[in-house]
């Protein structure tokens, strides 16, 4: 991870709790933001590290995982540009965090300092609050995913993936198999399988989306809600 000069994120979409000039202004003046760059499979916090702020994404594609009591490691979400990377531990007012986070692939974040939360949610209370019920959400919804089937799981986050990016994106199957929880044999007999009904077009790290329909059938797992 490496520090770059202060800019607000490029991708700022309509949502972008920064398209509200006075706040940009009012980051600005306080000096508590910076941006920040990291490798693809580098993490951006562990569990049990100290809250010092929370994180805007700008760039790239971001993997918040729950270490589960029995062992096994729960992803919570995928955040891209616009997603703000914020856990429970910080909206509890906790010191440490209780999640890990890691880049899938390059990233660019905005990071502000928890001290300016309070002021942030005074003047954006509608987005962060949107934000944080989203994430609540998650949680919920990928615990209950860890009963789903493996087909089911890994239809769930290949559309999780696509949002956004156009029905391709580029990931191998050993950053997949940690994503689903399985192993890589399996996420590599999985996806044969779903590329020979048609579903999907994978190369070595690139992976298309070719039938949206059939996939989010797939996605189906006992009516949990998923991005369909």
């Amino acid at each position: 991870m490496h520090k770059e000069p202060f800019r607000f994120c490029e991708s700022c979409d309509a949502d972008c709790i920064f398209k509200k000039k006075h706040l940009r202004k009012m980051v600005k003046k306080m000096n508590s933001a910076n941006i920040l760059s990291y490798n693809s499979d580098e993490w951006v916090f562990e569990a049990g590290e100290p809250i010092v702020g929370f994180y805007i994404i700008c760039k790239g594609v971001v993997r918040e995982i729950s270490h589960h009591s029995i062992g096994n490691n729960i992803t919570l979400r995928l955040l891209k540009p616009g997603d703000i990377l914020i856990g429970d531990a910080f909206l509890d007012g906790q010191k440490w965090y209780k999640t890990t986070a890691k880049s899938l692939t390059e990233t660019t974040a905005l990071f502000l300092d928890r001290t300016i939360f309070s002021k942030i949610v005074e003047e954006a209370d509608e987005v962060i609050t949107r934000e944080i019920a989203n994430s609540m959400k998650s949680l919920r919804n990928n615990i209950e995913l860890s009963s789903c089937s493996v087909r089911e799981r890994t239809a769930y986050w290949l559309l999780m993936l696509d949002e956004g990016m156009s029905n391709h994106f580029f990931l191998t199957n050993d950053e997949l198999a940690e994503i689903v929880g399985c192993s890589s044999v399996t996420i590599s007999k999985t996806l044969s399988k779903f590329e020979s009904k048609g579903i999907i077009y994978k190369t070595r790290r690139k992976m298309n989306i070719k039938d949206l329909r059939k996939l989010k059938k797939h996605a189906d797992c006992s009516g949990l809600n998923g991005p369909v």
